[in-house]
């Protein structure tokens, strides 16, 4: 039975501690079989934490019963909540048996019609328009066989998704796959305060853009947008209200709004909000107040509820309610079990939502379901930089570091910049003569792998011939990653160079493009549409190159004619020669 809890812990407005723990044979496990039982439950997962255990909770949704019987909500469908109590964490699991969780097919089937989630979307607006809710968050499920490899599959998820508050707990008959990026509440020290409660909800989405120029789009769109700021706002309100009834009078603040926070395929707003407690602090009534968050109800919470159970017709389980885990020092990290899965003999499910209101598009609704599904598809993907390392200096350092941080950020990957620095600096006192390879993957999860090998550089040219790009996700073109699967072909040459759907030149499947036209040195314009090589941008800081687009008609045309010379570059290699066939 294994526990694995990745977690962040805040405090301070620019640390964050990543907690990362695995777990093995609790010492004790216990369920709340019924509603009346979760008090009980509660108390005792306090009761462990003082004595100085780890204790790992699960609320489901329908739990929420237990600490407001004005919340309506169904019966649940497998327990009302669990601990799990355990001595120490571990280094590494015992399960010798280990599974690819590539081989096994997953086919995710949608339990809700388009006709059906657009019904129930103008359902929800005519509730607001009888003052019975000011917005619903308003959830459907994706339905699969049970998940038979469930650590090999968390882990390949959240080496894609990279959320915050992520977690793997198998108990009997269950597994819990949490992926989620969302901070329900913490409690402990912030910026040398204690007793401080941290809530984080998220509320406002938008999808990653097809090429550098829409997703910085969508960014400022989600930036700006008011019906997102809206839905945010009435969340913050929701929570700060239910943590004056526990705070200090005049504690409850607001102190980040409207944050932007990439994730692989989404944009999401995020605000924060902090309160130190009042004395006579327990989990059950910190719970009482919150539970559950705002964010996936709706305001109000009461009257938001009985629509949802009304639309929805079915438990939420673990989806939307939350896991905990409390620390032997007394801190505690309460998530939303968003982008979550739970699979049990029987089935795997998958909740998925969005928040309705008044001003809500319903087909566009309807994208965002499908668009927050699309994470159960993600694939593993690390960031590379293949460098020049010439008698002991690496070329144009200073615009790899740039690059492979600046991707990072966007993606969500951790990079240590001290680490990398390290990295490269061994390297530079190891290799001091000659000319080599440095091939460098950030992986998913922070770490570096760095292999180097001998450069023997030629003058002969290298074949091209002309193909068609193929339009991906921006994750693919403008970031130097893992994923090459858009550039491979069966072709007869040495490399491959692309044009786009206006028939202009864009780029080699291994570099840039220059050519050269009397004593002009070109290359197209990047607007995002392919990946903007280190020595590229070398060579225009320098005035060497200009940027101009080349249509394959004129490229044709000045190559028939012996009017121009064709150049690969990329940082490796620098200058290469091409005869393209045509």
């Amino acid at each position: 039975m294994k526990t694995h809890i990745q977690f962040k812990y805040i405090s301070d407005s620019q640390i964050e501690e990543e907690l990362d723990y695995k777990f093995e044979n609790p010492i004790v496990i216990k369920y709340a079989r019924t509603i009346e039982e979760v008090s009980e439950l509660v108390h005792e997962a306090e009761r462990y934490q003082k004595e100085g255990y780890y204790v790992v909770m699960t609320l489901p949704y329908e739990s929420a019963g237990a600490f407001d019987t004005a919340l309506n909500v169904y019966k649940a469908s497998q327990h009302y909540g669990s601990i799990q109590v355990f001595e120490q964490p571990v280094s590494h699991f015992n399960d010798k048996t280990h599974h690819t969780y590539i081989n096994e097919h997953i086919e995710w089937r949608r339990t809700d019609s388009d006709e059906r989630l657009a019904n129930n979307i103008h359902a929800i607006q005519d509730e607001i328009r009888l003052g019975n809710t000011y917005q619903v968050n308003y959830t459907t499920q994706l339905e699969s066989e049970p998940i038979r490899h469930g650590y090999d599959y968390y882990q390949s998820l959240t080496e894609d998704a990279n959320g915050d508050y992520q977690a793997y707990i198998e108990l009997e008959d269950e597994t819990i796959i949490s992926i989620s990026p969302e901070l329900f509440f913490q409690y402990g020290p912030y910026q040398q305060m204690p007793n401080t409660v941290l809530t984080k909800p998220m509320k406002g989405t938008i999808s990653r853009g097809n090429h550098k120029a829409e997703d910085q789009a969508n960014y400022e769109r989600l930036k700006h947008s008011q019906k997102d700021r809206a839905e945010n706002v009435m969340i913050v309100d929701l929570l700060r209200n239910d943590l004056s009834k526990i705070s200090e009078v005049g504690t409850v603040n607001a102190i980040d709004l409207f944050k932007i926070e990439p994730y692989q395929t989404v944009y999401q707003m995020t605000s924060t909000i902090r309160s130190q407690l009042k004395a006579q602090y327990s989990l059950f009534k910190l719970l009482q107040a919150l539970f559950p968050c705002g964010s996936i109800t709706g305001a109000p919470k009461e009257s938001t509820m009985t629509i949802i159970k009304r639309l929805e017709n079915r438990p939420r389980g673990i989806y939307c309610g939350t896991i905990g885990l409390l620390l032997p020092d007394n801190r505690m990290i309460f998530n939303v079990p968003i982008r979550t899965i739970h699979s049990n003999s029987e089935r795997a499910v998958y909740g998925v939502g969005a928040g309705i209101t008044i001003d809500s598009n319903a087909k566009a609704e309807i994208e965002e379901f499908k668009m927050k599904s699309k994470i159960l598809e993600s694939r593993h993907v690390n960031l590379i930089e293949t460098m020049r390392l010439e008698n002991g200096i690496v070329q144009r350092r200073h615009e790899h570091t740039h690059r492979i941080s600046t991707s990072a950020k966007a993606l969500n990957i951790r990079f240590n910049k001290d680490e990398w620095d390290t990295m490269l600096n061994d390297m530079v006192n190891t290799y001091v003569d000659g000319t080599y390879k440095i091939r460098v993957e950030l992986n998913s999860d922070g770490t570096f792998n760095a292999e180097t090998s001998p450069i023997v550089d030629s003058t002969q040219p290298l074949t091209a011939q002309l193909l068609p790009s193929t339009p991906v996700s921006s994750i693919y073109t403008i970031h130097k990653t893992t994923e090459r699967q858009h550039f491979q072909h069966n072709h007869d040459t040495d490399v491959i160079l692309y044009y786009n759907e206006e028939n202009e030149i864009t780029e080699f499947d291994i570099g840039n493009v220059v050519i050269k036209i009397g004593d002009a040195y070109i290359t197209p314009p990047y607007h995002g549409q392919f990946l903007n090589g280190c020595m590229r941008q070398a060579l225009l800081k320098d005035n060497l190159i200009e940027e101009k687009n080349i249509t394959v008609e004129k490229l044709i045309k000045d190559i028939e004619s012996s009017n121009c010379e064709i150049y690969m570059i990329n940082s490796l290699r620098e200058w290469t020669k091409i005869d393209l066939k045509l």
